[in-house]
């Protein structure tokens, strides 16, 4: 493979992608950075560590490349900083120092590549097409991670529109038959009493619609982002696991919050609060506890939205809370997959999202609190 195929193959892998590049020095810095424009779809750049610190609270980068020795904070407080709020983040380290000690104190802080500086253009797109390749990787199995919990859930959905469609059809079937018994034994009817069957049929009907809508709604892909209530969110997730609500009796309850506005992937935010859901009833029917409830609250502070989602379904273990976030962890032994919370987390991170999780006194019962922070 030539450097010309190679340098197509990266803008192609490359094409979709967000750079942070961290960079003291003026002149490497104009250049590497005009250079990476011309690979990657958007590129912010920062001369130290703190303003680099600061860009990456504000936002979600694919990839950071940084130096090591700047001013105010350095690379490796830049790092740890990083690797504290996400661990997978791919990180480059570009170094004019060949420094050993320094080398492998960055390996264990968990970077990806070191290039020393003066960097080679051969070793400088080598690198970088290793790191874009694994990335897209990545989104490629988180992705379809995201499908397979979907289809996961789907038989039980399915099973739950059958059971939320089968009172309606019975009333309908019932109307039915009481308009054809009016006609056969009086051999007429009121037209207050037609007036009255045809209402009753409209408004099952209504449900009906409304409840396959819903469902559609949720397994349809969109490239867009949509701009809903939280009220919005809870009823659509109330109507979709409207069966599995009734048949373990858990009540929901929305504390505060209702017309706050989100703007989010709807379907897959809705997969969010299904896998919060679906863990709070496991430990309910784990932990035996007859009052179930699960309660929905969510704030607005300038732009910053947190959404807060409580249970009291026992709650788990101090110190196993933050491992819970971790792909395949789980604490169902028997049945868990440990992709449910996982998926969460990296859901979230697609649009700037945060999720954290504590045990909580409810005043009833102890239980977890998942809170969502939106940017």
């Amino acid at each position: 493979m030539d450097a010309i195929i190679d340098l197509d193959e990266i803008i192609k892998l490359s094409k979709n992608l967000n750079v942070l590049y961290v960079e003291d020095d003026k002149s490497i810095l104009e250049k590497t950075s005009e250079l990476l424009n011309n690979i990657f779809n958007d590129v912010d750049v920062a001369t130290n560590g703190e303003d680099g610190i600061v860009a990456y609270k504000n936002k979600k980068y694919d990839l950071v490349i940084t130096d090591i020795r700047m001013p105010k904070k350095d690379g490796r407080d830049l790092i740890k900083f990083i690797k504290s709020i996400d661990d997978n983040q791919p990180i480059i380290v570009t170094s004019a120092y060949n420094d050993s000690h320094r080398l492998m104190e960055l390996i264990e802080l968990g970077i990806d590549s070191f290039l020393l500086k003066p960097i080679s253009s051969k070793t400088f797109f080598k690198t970088i097409y290793t790191q874009v390749k694994k990335i897209n990787l990545k989104k490629i199995e988180e992705q379809n991670l995201i499908e397979q919990a979907k289809l996961a859930q789907m038989g039980e959905m399915i099973e739950s529109i059958a059971h939320q469609w089968k009172q309606p059809i019975a009333s309908i079937s019932c109307l039915a038959q009481n308009l054809n018994f009016s006609i056969e034994h009086n051999g007429k009817i009121s037209n207050e009493e037609i007036m009255n069957i045809s209402h009753d049929i409209e408004d099952q009907t209504k449900h009906l619609t409304k409840t396959i809508n819903s469902f559609k709604s949720f397994f349809k892909q969109k490239g867009t982002k949509d701009i809903v209530t939280f009220g919005e969110l809870i009823e659509t997730l109330k109507i979709i696991l409207k069966d599995t609500l009734l048949l373990h009796n858990i009540e929901f309850m929305i504390l505060d919050g209702k017309e706050i506005e989100i703007n989010c992937y709807k379907n897959e935010f809705i997969h969010i609060l299904i896998n919060l859901v679906n863990n709070a009833k496991d430990s309910f029917l784990d932990s035996n506890i007859e009052l179930r409830k699960i309660f929905f609250e969510a704030k607005q502070e300038n732009e910053i939205i947190t959404l807060y989602i409580q249970d009291n379904a026992g709650g788990i273990k101090e110190e196993l809370i933050e491992n819970i976030f971790e792909q395949y962890f789980t604490t169902k032994i028997n049945y868990g997959s440990g992709v449910g919370l996982y998926m969460c987390k990296r859901i979230l991170d697609k649009i700037d999202g945060k999720i954290s999780a504590k045990n909580v006194d409810m005043g009833f019962g102890n239980g977890m609190e998942f809170m969502i922070t939106l940017f």
